[in-house]
């Protein structure tokens, strides 16, 4: 008897990566007919969410926190997914939603979160977002002083008390200052804090409170959130003798995850990388890219501008880390230092919350062989519908037959997925592929665990192409399957 080959038996990179699978998302790849019928009922490319492992995942950073005695308050960072599902289940957690536009919280509040779980951390706050969240009681992420005053003014203008955060930046660790775009130093805090006009005890004309302090920083290192709690920490102090009654830090997001159970495969990816750009092996990405790598006088130089698909720890134990670190000054460790002066502790991831929780459909429409040997496999999606602000999604595909390998494949190739739009520079991932068993029209290409920004990030509508649907599936890979209602708001 011929034994039918594995879910990865038909694609993999050179060198391979292969990715972290679900139950679900196994149970799901397995069944080939049912895949392509919900690709023919929704159209290609297609976004698959289920939102078990979203629930698993918030368990799992609450647990962090309650085996230390704190008081941890999840925001999801809904940037990350526009699907309407994670918020119907954040709301069911009782956990917060961190919104980043005013669609974003207009949406929340129309499924019936409740104000003091949202808050508004967008980059650019306009007026109309603002009044949406002073009249809907929702805290605002303070920026930078045009931000206060217009706060203030639209709480003025309002008869409303305006809920504040103090968005801070430029913590100090080993001898530098984290730099960003964002936030407040924390040595011009205690000034901005006195322009702070407080509601007057009559309770009209409005004004500000400011009631927490909050940092997003770049990467995912705990060292820089160690820094930037034990600064924070100051600073609550120091407000609170002035009169503000802080009463949260928010450590924003950045909680590592991973992609992948193999650390060996990161590493031998990043060494052929490398050995590839010095000539010392064939390519293994299209024309050569270094994905931010570049070969420079017989030595390889730059930052690999990849997201660290293998991580250790992960978010839990990273979190783990940070509480158990000492807080300075003889405030014993982070945790006891934010229970003794009463803080809350939030946060706000994204991915973390969202790992294990999609993927992204798209069905093979023709191949073409080229002069070297190469093929191009052209998909019906776009680079834009799996992206990220970073170069590349780099983690293997899956392809799933529609041929019963049983009765016959086309010879195996090697190539590269190409996507929709008319330029040269759309390819789905500049990876090289190789597809052992061939790769047929009407296959379906699978991009693993795409939930968390790759679906929605950047996604784009260039040649008028329809955004790719988004559906949620109920109950295992097995269960019912009903549109995301985002698709019916979302232009």
């Amino acid at each position: 008897m011929t034994r039918r080959p594995g879910l990865r038996a038909f694609c993999h990179g050179l060198p391979p990566l292969t990715a972290r699978l679900e139950p679900w998302q196994e149970s799901l790849l397995a069944d080939s007919e049912r895949l392509a019928g919900l690709v023919d009922a929704f159209g290609s490319p297609l976004n698959l969410h289920h939102v078990d492992p979203f629930q698993r995942n918030v368990e799992a950073l609450a647990g962090v926190a309650r085996a230390r005695n704190v008081e941890l308050e999840i925001f999801f960072a809904r940037k990350a997914s526009k699907a309407l599902a994670y918020v119907e289940c954040a709301r069911r957690l009782g956990i917060g939603i961190d919104t980043a536009s005013e669609a974003e919280l207009t949406q929340a509040l129309a499924l019936g979160m409740r104000p003091e779980r949202l808050v508004s951390t967008a980059a650019v706050k306009s007026v109309e977002l603002v009044r949406t969240c002073v009249a809907g009681s929702v805290p605002v992420v303070v920026d930078n002083p045009d931000e206060l005053e217009r706060v203030d003014a639209v709480a003025a203008a309002m008869g409303r008390t305006a809920a504040i955060i103090f968005r801070l930046s430029g913590f100090r660790v080993d001898g530098e200052d984290l730099e960003s775009r964002f936030g407040i130093h924390p040595d011009d805090v205690p000034a901005l804090a006195d322009r702070v006009r407080a509601p007057s005890p009559e309770g009209s004309g409005g004004g500000v409170c400011l009631e927490g302090l909050h940092f997003h920083l770049d990467g995912y290192l705990a060292s820089h959130r160690i820094a930037g709690l034990r600064r924070s920490l100051s600073v609550a102090g120091e407000l609170r003798a002035r009169g503000h009654a802080i009463a949260s830090i928010d450590m924003g997001g950045g909680f590592p995850m991973r992609y992948l159970d193999d650390p060996e495969e990161w590493r031998a990816f990043r060494t052929a990388l490398d050995e590839a750009l010095l000539g010392r092996r064939p390519p293994i990405t299209h024309a050569n890219a270094g994905l931010g790598r570049l070969a420079v006088g017989g030595r390889v130089v730059g930052e690999l501008g990849l997201y660290p698909y293998y991580q250790d720890p992960v978010a839990p134990e990273w979190l783990a880390g940070i509480l158990d670190a000492d807080a300075g000054s003889g405030r014993g460790t982070l945790a006891e230092a934010l229970g003794s002066m009463g803080l809350v502790l939030r946060c706000e991831p994204g991915r973390a919350l969202l790992d294990g929780c999609g993927l992204t459909v798209a069905r093979v429409e023709h191949r073409k062989e080229h002069r070297d040997g190469s093929w191009s496999i052209g998909v019906a999606m776009n680079r834009s519908q799996c992206a990220t602000a970073k170069p590349d999604h780099a983690v293997d595909p899956i392809l799933v037959p529609l041929l019963d390998p049983a009765s016959g494949r086309p010879p195996p190739v090697e190539g590269f997925l190409m996507g929709a739009y008319c330029t040269e520079s759309d390819l789905l991932s500049r990876r090289r592929l190789r597809f052992p068993l061939g790769v047929a029209r009407g296959d379906l290409v699978v991009f693993p665990n795409t939930a968390g920004y790759l679906m929605h990030f950047v996604e784009t509508r260039s040649h008028q192409f329809p955004l790719a649907r988004n559906v949620v599936i109920r109950a295992g890979g097995t269960g019912t399957v009903t549109p995301d209602p985002i698709d019916d708001l979302a232009p």
